[in-house]
């Protein structure tokens, strides 16, 4: 299998107040094409800040990462954000939707932006019911549950062919009947369309349902 996320002695630091803060300590992780891993620890333990360095909205402060192969550090800019515009999906514990758009636009948006959007629009048919939405495309996201409007979030990646599935506590907003659903989904795409999948947690029922678990305390990633 294909290594597609590849940290080596990553750490991260802050300076507050003329302190220095260590918030990730020399984390060493390698993922896989096709799993599903959950990453679980307390409150500030650094596990979304380890996901936000994947996914690019942070920087790491030591070590070196690659995605698919490429070394973060070797690429200028736009370089770096084409590769994980092209290949990261990213959802957030609170949706990340536009509400005053329907479904159907909030999936579509961002290869709307893209331009790709007429070759997009006979897959959205397949994706809006692999996610059991397509009597809900019409409908304003913000007229949807917790639970929906996350499916909605998953369906945006899913349309965008990612190869990879970043997830910071998307169940964390959801009940428990909900949380399960999402899970079950994840579960779904992973192995039907083989989407690698990183999720943060701090739900253990949760974390269960990946294939592999880490723990982050005070930093340090164990396995």
């Amino acid at each position: 299998m294909e290594t597609l996320i590849e940290l080596d002695h990553v750490g991260k630091s802050f300076i507050d107040n003329k302190q220095t803060i260590q918030v990730l300590r020399d984390v060493n992780l390698e993922i896989k094409e096709g799993e599903f891993i959950s990453l679980m620890g307390e409150s500030g333990s650094g596990k979304s800040t380890l996901l936000y360095i994947i996914a690019g909205f942070e920087f790491a402060t030591s070590g070196e990462m690659k995605l698919l192969g490429k070394l973060y550090t070797s690429l200028d800019e736009n370089s770096r954000a084409k590769l994980q515009r092209n290949n990261i999906g990213f959802v957030f514990q609170f949706y990340n939707l536009i509400q005053n758009l329907n479904v159907e636009d909030n999936i579509l948006l961002p290869i709307s932006i893209l331009g790709k959007k007429r070759a997009k629009k006979k897959a959205l048919e397949e994706i809006l019911e692999y996610v059991g939405l397509e009597d809900k495309r019409k409908k304003k996201v913000a007229e949807l549950s917790g639970g929906e409007q996350q499916r909605v979030a998953v369906a945006r990646a899913i349309l965008m062919d990612m190869k990879i599935l970043l997830a910071d506590e998307p169940t964390g907003n959801l009940d428990h009947k909900n949380s399960v659903k999402i899970m079950e989904l994840f579960q779904k795409v992973n192995q039907e369309k083989n989407m690698t999948i990183l999720q943060v947690t701090h739900s253990k029922a949760m974390a269960e349902y990946g294939s592999k678990i880490y723990r982050l305390q005070e930093g340090i990633l164990y396995a």
